[in-house]
């Protein structure tokens, strides 16, 4: 690899990140894939960089994440497993390394690293700003103006979903781009976002995703404030750009990595055991919703992304070792430990915290209403997501 091609790989991370290290490139365009995220930028983004002398690898010497930017706080976009091998691109300050692994480059911790038979510069500091394009898109019609004034000359009017490019934010008025010239727009009209590829309608949902992995979603105005979501939790997803989802999960509005994500199509079930309901969904839409009593502390309901393998009506449950025999009139299986939805008639009351002190061995408990409903309208495959 000549110095050229080592050096186009140093721009890397755009969209939310700021790169460290320390040279002078000159200007020359090219495009880098981060993950689904394709990046174009131009080499003269880069001031006072330094880069390692030769294309250097390292041994990973523990399982480690492989972080966006230079910190803990930044969407993890791949792991390592300990005896990985890993390429080092660039230093950054306090210890993180710029690495390619297995075409993915992110920024690992040096502690995670074997660099015994690494050759590393003596000196290195702070690096790459890197000024991706950002955007504002209207959330009702707005006046674009000549000047951050309302007694300015109009320029033209952005209707509601449209899109313009974002310099600054100054006083009130975000600086855009119109007609290849500066212009300004009142912000209480606009929003930013991440890509300008994003779909109109914004505020609508189209459908549904679940967590495979305890993720982050990050507020679409600030890179800096974000949530962590546990596994198994779901979002609404309103827009989507390359490789995330503009979406919003308790009651927070953000972007979520598409990779730790599943699609929740047609019809599904969101049994949550901390509001002890049970919600069925026709693509965006609630159709039916009942209270349920799930587990309780020595049995609780396992959590995971599960779906009807099984149907019977008139079913004797057995307990191991013969410890209960229990008839329920309608029976749905969601797992292989022999959990399922099921009528509980010896109930008279579902919901609120009697799972606490009163719940099942497992099962989610129904109303003998609720079951015979889903029992007729759920096939077998139908998803059902059990989540706090």
């Amino acid at each position: 690899m000549n110095k050229t091609e080592k050096k186009k790989r140093l721009i890397l991370l755009g969209s939310m990140v700021t790169l460290l290290s320390t040279a002078c490139v000159k200007n020359e365009e090219f495009e880098t894939v981060v993950k689904d995220i394709k990046i174009e930028k131009t080499t003269d983004n880069i001031v006072n960089a330094k880069e390692l002398e030769k294309t250097e690898c390292a041994i990973v010497v523990n399982n480690a994440n492989i972080y966006l930017g230079p910190s803990e706080k930044y969407i993890v976009v791949s792991k390592v497993s300990k005896n990985d091998n890993v390429i080092l691109e660039a230093l950054s300050l306090e210890g993180w390394f710029l690495v390619n692994y297995n075409g993915v480059y992110g920024f690992i911790k040096g502690e995670n690293l074997d660099l015994t038979n690494t050759i590393l510069p003596t000196e290195f500091t702070t690096t790459v700003k890197l000024e991706e394009k950002k955007y504002v898109e209207a959330t009702s019609d707005v006046n674009i103006r000549e000047e951050s004034s309302t007694n300015s000359k109009k320029l033209g009017l952005l209707k509601i979903g449209d899109k313009l490019e974002l310099r600054e934010k100054l006083n009130g008025w975000y600086k855009v781009i119109y007609n290849e010239k500066v212009a300004y727009v009142y912000e209480d009209y606009v929003k930013e976002i991440l890509s300008a590829d994003e779909e109109k309608h914004p505020n609508k949902c189209y459908k549904f995703i679940c967590l495979k992995e305890d993720s982050q979603i990050v507020s679409q105005n600030d890179y800096n404030n974000y949530k962590m979501l546990p596994k198994y939790e779901c979002a609404k997803v309103f827009n989507e750009s390359k490789g995330y989802y503009l979406a919003e999960s308790e009651g927070f509005t953000g972007y979520i990595s598409k990779e730790n994500t599943i699609d929740l199509l047609d019809e599904f079930v969101i049994v949550d055991i901390s509001d002890q309901q049970l919600n069925l969904y026709k693509d965006t839409d609630v159709v039916f919703t009942s209270d349920v009593v799930t587990g309780k502390d020595k049995s609780p309901t396992d959590l995971g992304i599960e779906e009807v393998i099984y149907k019977q009506k008139d079913r004797t449950l057995v307990g191991a070792n013969n410890s209960y025999r229990t008839h329920v009139d309608y029976w749905m299986q969601i797992n292989d430990n022999a959990e399922g939805l099921h009528d509980a008639k010896w109930r008279s009351n579902f919901g609120g915290n009697i799972y606490k002190n009163s719940g099942s061995h497992g099962c989610v408990n129904l109303p003998h209403e609720s079951a015979a409903y889903l029992f007729d309208e759920l096939e077998v495959g139908t998803k059902v997501i059990v989540k706090k």
